[in-house]
Formats: structure tokens, C-alpha cells, sequence
């Protein structure tokens, strides 16, 4: 026998034919039964009760917490499971969850539970109270030493009570009554406001504006002028709170689930290791024991396996039910104590809407806003302006808009806070009582502004909101892009200011230009650019008439980039100009020169020949043609796309390999020319290039512009 322990296994075998029991013992030089609540991961886990429990003796100022904790360990281990504990991991523990930022939002929910229950229930009468509340909090009431005796022309009449400081402050024509109206004993002035006075009899109707019901919601809302704002204030602080509620709940409900993840695969690395060394175990006595135990030795290692996977699953059950339990505590927490000033900020809310209505309601608004202009109070009056531009089309075609006290001002200031969709709506409505011509001047007034933003558009934003047909005004709209489109036979040549004087020389006529140096390449451009917020389709031509190409000599033709320095010597698309922008240049001998390469596309030109060049903005496309035929440049391609947003100038570069032998060019802008113009093109020079039609790039005037 070899030493070791042993493990005693029956196998029992019970059937009709068979009936017998062998009890048989195993060599077990291992032992994986280990203590799993001592390897428990939770046990360096903190739950809320223990946690609670800390905070609780913290506040209380009990001494000793190991012995607190022992306590509560014994009442429920399961919550309080850590056997191996000190006072200093509990102190250490304690203050960890006061510093530690990762922690800050536990802390506050834990210390708020514990200071609630410190203070007896109070905090939760205190939230049933405001749970149970169905009354809004009343406005606050000042002192009354004014009386204000109420008289309509249909004989109704009142007495509304009111503060004469606050009255004052809100209403010239109130104040200016107080000042001569001596008080009684009471040191309480009466006055009286009557439909009846002389100062109304021009108007045949003022609809009962001195009703006490009405007059009463003035005094109210002189008392309380700050309703809007304390309204829009507690709406903000709602928002804030809740943003900040949101986003702290779900950082800690994240970090809860990363921890529950965490330790829920240290349980199945642990599983997976003590699994690796019993099923070792066994193989090794499956090769110490006899080959007849077999069958045995897989029945107990299925038994063994069966058993450490019912303890593990019993352990991440537990961990599982843990954090289930911690995740319903918590929010709990959560909701009742972020409810109490959730609900403190809506009520504030709710206060503010409930009073706002009450005294500015539907029925009697426009009402509010005669009374508002008859009392020169200007806070009244854009109270109640803001209320009706909100449903301006409710409202505008209303008699009370007619009313005479009405002042245009008040009537222009309204027009002036409606969107341009509610004046639409309003002017394809008839019958409203205000004014024809403050309409008119608003609606004015609105479209020289949409002149302005669309004039500051760039074509292709017009055109998008004239195929969405989502502007307001769809003729200003066609307008400017008809604008755009007509012609101001401006004047087109070489520009003088943009050529080198030492290699080319140019005629009188500004058409014709020679180069007079060799071995220098030599670049001439035009006097007007085109630039990607432009519209329409242009045409131009270039004939050589000095030239040989088998001496050296090479012509390009058609389009470069505005440049800083145009007394260098350089190369049209090959040679990029500002902003890193390269141009597109056919030349002489086949090659096509842009974006900084030189591509060749198998197609030359000589003297005596015709080029024409065309420009289609409306498609961003370039065009190349020889003696009036269109030519392919690029394979399976009769044109050049054109970037989004780009700067072109008319351009030819020429260069000759000797002394002798000039190149001279002949380019025309404006007609007449020597082939006949494309189909929908047009003389370059014929129309404006929009922002840099007879303007250099530097801001100054260009030859020929005036």
C-alpha cells in the first residue's frame, strides 16, 4: 500500500438480475475542500448595511466599532459576513468612504439615511406631507392702505384693497392719483377708477377694464411682478438637479455593475482553477488504481465535480442576490431622498403656472393688456405680450386689438414677437382690428432682413431652400437667385498688374501677349475670376499664332489659383498658389497639369490653332475645345470636376527652349471670337462673377472694371 489518505467509494448495482454493494478504498493524496467563505471575494466587498452601520456609530460617537460590528455579525452574517475584520479595517473602511471621490455619491444617500433616522421619522412625515399636499402655495400678502373704488359704464362696481407703495412703483397714473388723496386716521387713501370719466368718453367701448375681477388681478400681480422669473428659475434648478441626479445615478449604477462583474468572474477563475486540480487529482489516482476502477473513478469524479459546482453556484447565487439587494437599497435611497427636492421644485413650478394663469387667463388677456397700457405699467404689458404672441393667431383677430387705448407702440411690439410663420398665418386671415400699416411695416420690416440674410448665402444654399420650399418667403428667395443671374456686361482682359513686364509683353489692346525671354516659364491672367458662389456657364479662347512646338516651345491653357506673387516664375497646376490651391492646365504637349501632377492625356495642339475654354458653375464642371470641337482630356471623361468651393482665373503659361523664337498669344474674353460659342455658354466677359466681378484679390480696382 502507498501512504496517503484514503476515500472510501461503494458501488451499488441494483437490477432484476444483479444485486450487490463493493465498498471500495482509494489512495487521495489531495485535498481541494477548501474554506470558501474564507476565499469569498465579497469579503473585501462593503455592503450598504454595513456601511450604514459605520456611518450610524460615527454619528452616534460609539467607541468601539469592532464590537458594533460583531454584533450585527452574529444578528445576520450574511449581511455582515466579514469573519476576519479589525477595528483599524473598519476605521480605514469609514474613512475611505468620507475622502474617496469614486465614492461621494454613496456616502451622500448612506449619511442622509442615517441622519433621517437619527431624527425619528421626521424627514419622512416631512415627505408625506409634500407628497399629500393637493393646495398651491398662496402668493405672499402685503399690508393694504389703499382702497380703489371700482365704477363701470354698465354700472358694475368694487372695492379691491392694495399696497399705495407697490401700486406706485408699477403705475404712473395710480401713483400720480395717491399723491393727491390725503389718508384717513387709518392712514389708508381711497381712490376710484370709473369708466365714466371724461378721459374715456371718446371711446364707445372699453370692455369693462374696471371690473373688480380684473382690476384684482392687477393689484396681485403688482404684489408678485417677479412670477415669470422665480418661474423660469425653479424650471432651470429642476433641470440642473435632475441632469445632475441622471448622471450620477447612472455613474454609480455602472460602477455597481462593473463590481458584481468583476467579482462574478473571480468566482468562475476560482471554480475554474479547483475544477483543474480535482479533476488532476483524480487522473492520478485513475492511473495509481487498477484499470477494473474505472468506471468508478468517472462516477466519482462526476460526483466530486457535481458537488463543487452546486457550492459555486450556491456562491454566485449569494453574490448575485447581494447585489440585486444592494441595487434595490440604493435606489431607494435614491428616490427618497433626491424625491424630496425633485418635488420642492416642481411644486415651485406647478405654484408659478397655477398663479400665472390665474391671473393671466385666456379669456380676460387682452383685457389685461387694455388695462396694462392705460396704467403706463410696463411690466404688466410685456407679461402680457409674451402670453399672447405664444397663440398670436388665438388672439388677433379679437375686437379688444382694436381698442382705441391700445397703443400702435404696444400693437408694433407684438407684430415684432411673433415668428414669420404666425405673420404669414395672420395675413392670409381677414378681418383683424388693429392697424392695416403696422402690419404692412412689420412684414416689411421682416423681409428687408431675409433680403439681407439671403443676399450673405452662397448659391448652393439658395438653390437647396428653393428645392425644399421650406423658407417663409420663397419670392425673396427667387429674387436673389434671379439676381445673381443677370448680366453687367462688365469688361474682360489680360491684367496688366499681374504679369511679369521682364518676359512678357503686352499689346495695347490688352489681348495680345508675347513672351520675350527664354527658358523662363511665364503666366498671364485674366482681369475677372469666377469663384464657386457664382452662377452660370462662360466661355473664352486662346489662339497661338507664334509658335513652334518641335523647337522647345509649349503653351498651357485654362485655369489658375489667385497667388501672392505673380513676378515669380512658375507653372499653372503644377505650382501650388494660395491657400495650397492648384489650377487646370492643358498644354501644347499632351499633358494635363493639376493638383500638383502632370498627367498625360495623349491629346496637342499647335499654331494656328483654337482653344476654347469653358466654365459651368451651375455644375461645377470644366470643358476644353480645339477649333470648336469638344476634346476628351481624361478618359471616358469630356469633363473636369470642379472641388466645392474654389477661385479661378483665366490663365496661359508659355515657355521657349530658344533666344530666338517667340510665343505669342491672342486671348479673347468677350467676343467676338473664332468659333462659334457652345450651346448655353455665354461671352466670359459678359456677365459679373458676383463678389469679384472688376475687383482685384487685394480689394482694388481692375483695369478695364469701370
Amino acid at each position: 500500500m502507498r501512504e496517503g489518505r484514503t476515500h472510501e467509494c461503494y458501488l451499488r448495482v441494483e437490477d432484476d438480475l444483479h444485486q450487490c454493494k463493493i465498498a471500495l478504498s482509494l489512495l487521495k493524496g489531495f485535498h481541494v475542500q477548501a474554506d470558501l467563505r474564507a476565499k469569498n471575494p465579497l469579503q473585501k466587498e462593503w455592503s450598504v448595511d454595513e456601511e450604514r452601520l459605520l456611518l450610524s456609530l460615527q454619528e452616534g460617537h460609539e467607541p468601539e466599532l469592532l464590537t458594533s460590528y460583531k454584533l450585527a455579525r452574529k444578528e445576520n452574517p450574511k449581511l455582515f459576513n466579514k469573519f476576519v475584520v479589525s477595528e483599524p479595517d473598519l476605521r480605514h473602511h469609514l474613512k475611505e468612504l468620507q475622502s474617496n471621490p469614486a465614492l461621494e455619491y454613496r456616502y451622500k444617500l448612506l449619511l442622509k439615511d442615517v441622519e433621517s433616522s437619527m431624527q425619528e421619522g421626521t424627514n419622512s412625515i416631512h415627505m408625506a406631507q409634500i407628497l399629500a399636499r393637493e393646495y398651491h402655495k398662496p402668493l405672499p400678502k402685503l399690508h393694504k392702505n389703499v382702497v380703489i373704488k371700482l365704477q363701470s359704464r354698465n354700472g358694475n362696481t368694487g372695492v379691491v384693497e392694495g399696497n399705495a407703495k407697490v401700486l406706485s412703483n408699477h403705475s404712473p397714473h395710480l401713483k400720480s392719483m395717491l399723491q393727491h388723496v390725503t389718508a384717513n386716521k387709518y392712514e389708508v387713501k381711497t381712490i376710484q377708477l370709473s369708466e365714466k370719466d371724461r378721459i374715456f368718453d371718446d371711446y364707445p367701448d372699453v370692455f369693462d377694464v374696471f371690473h373688480p375681477s380684473n382690476v384684482s388681478r392687477y393689484v396681485e400681480f403688482t404684489e408678485n411682478p417677479q412670477l415669470w422669473t422665480d418661474k423660469e428659475k425653479a424650471q432651470e434648478q429642476l433641470k440642473s438637479l435632475k441632469a445632475k441626479q441622471n448622471t450620477a445615478w447612472e455613474e454609480f449604477q455602472a460602477s455597481l455593475q462593473m463590481s458584481r462583474e468583476q467579482y462574478v468572474s473571480q468566482i468562475k477563475e476560482m471554480r475554474d482553477a479547483e475544477e483543474e486540480i480535482l479533476v488532476k487529482g483524480l487522473n492520478k489516482c485513475l492511473e495509481d488504481d487498477v484499470q477494473h476502477l474505472k468506471y468508478l473513478h468517472q462516477a466519482h469524479m462526476q460526483q466530486e465535480l457535481q458537488r463543487m459546482n452546486n457550492r459555486y453556484d450556491v456562491l454566485i447565487n449569494d453574490v448575485q442576490d447581494f447585489y440585486n439587494s444592494e441595487h434595490s437599497k440604493l435606489n431607494e435611497l435614491n428616490l427618497r431622498f433626491d424625491e424630496n427636492e425633485r418635488v420642492s421644485a416642481e411644486q415651485q413650478v406647478a405654484d408659478a403656472e397655477y398663479h400665472i394663469r390665474n391671473i393671466f387667463p385666456d379669456k380676460g388677456l387682452l383685457k389685461l393688456l387694455i388695462l396694462a397700457d392705460v396704467l403706463r405699467d410696463p411690466d404688466l404689458r410685456t407679461c402680457c405680450l409674451q402670453r399672447i404672441s405664444a397663440r398670436v393667431t388665438k388672439f388677433y383677430m379679437s375686437p379688444e386689438l382694436g381698442c382705441g387705448l391700445i397703443r400702435s407702440m404696444t400693437i408694433s411690439e407684438l407684430l415684432s414677437m411673433c415668428s414669420n410663420q404666425q405673420l404669414l398665418t395672420m395675413g392670409q386671415g381677414k378681418g383683424f382690428y388693429f392697424k392695416q400699416e403696422l402690419f404692412n411695416k412689420e412684414v416689411g420690416y421682416r423681409q428687408a432682413q431675409m433680403r439681407e440674410t439671403y443676399a450673405s448665402w452662397t448659391l448652393k444654399d439658395l438653390t437647396d431652400a428653393q428645392i425644399g420650399e421650406q423658407e417663409p418667403w420663397p419670392r425673396l428667395l427667387e429674387e436673389e437667385i434671379q439676381r445673381r443671374r443677370d448680366h453687367t456686361n462688365s469688361f474682360v482682359s489680360i491684367d496688366a498688374q499681374r504679369l511679369n513686364t521682364q518676359l512678357i509683353l503686352l499689346d495695347r489692346d490688352r489681348r495680345t501677349a508675347t513672351l520675350i525671354k527664354s527658358h523662363k516659364y511665364a503666366s498671364i491672367v485674366g482681369t475677372q475670376a469666377r469663384q464657386h458662389s457664382g452662377w452660370g456657364k462662360w466661355y473664352w479662347e486662346c489662339k497661338i499664332i507664334g509658335f513652334e512646338r518641335s523647337n522647345g516651345c509649349t503653351v498651357s491653357i485654362g485655369w489658375d489659383a489667385p497667388r501672392t506673387n505673380y513676378q515669380e516664375s512658375y507653372v499653372p497646376g503644377l505650382h501650388p498658389g494660395e491657400e495650397g490651391a492648384h489650377g487646370w492646365m492643358w498644354t501644347s504637349d499632351g499633358l494635363l497639369h493639376h493638383s500638383g501632377v502632370a498627367e498625360d492625356v495623349f491629346m496637342t495642339f499647335d499654331r494656328d490653332d483654337v482653344i476654347g475654354v469653358g466654365l459651368d458653375q451651375d455644375r461645377k464642371l470644366l470643358t476644353f475645345y480645339k477649333n470648336g470641337q469638344q476634346i476628351t482630356l481624361l478618359k471616358k471623361k469630356n469633363d473636369l470636376k470642379l472641388p466645392e468651393k474654389y477661385f479661378l482665373y483665366p490663365s496661359i503659361c508659355m515657355y521657349s527652349a530658344r533666344s530666338k523664337q517667340q510665343v505669342k498669344v491672342v486671348a479673347e474674353f468677350c467676343g467676338p471670337f473664332d468659333c462659334k460659342v457652345p450651346k448655353f455658354f455665354k461671352p466670359y466677359g459678359s456677365g459679373s462673377a458676383g463678389d469679384t466681378a472688376g475687383k482685384r484679390s487685394d480689394g482694388k480696382a481692375r483695369p478695364g472694371s469701370a
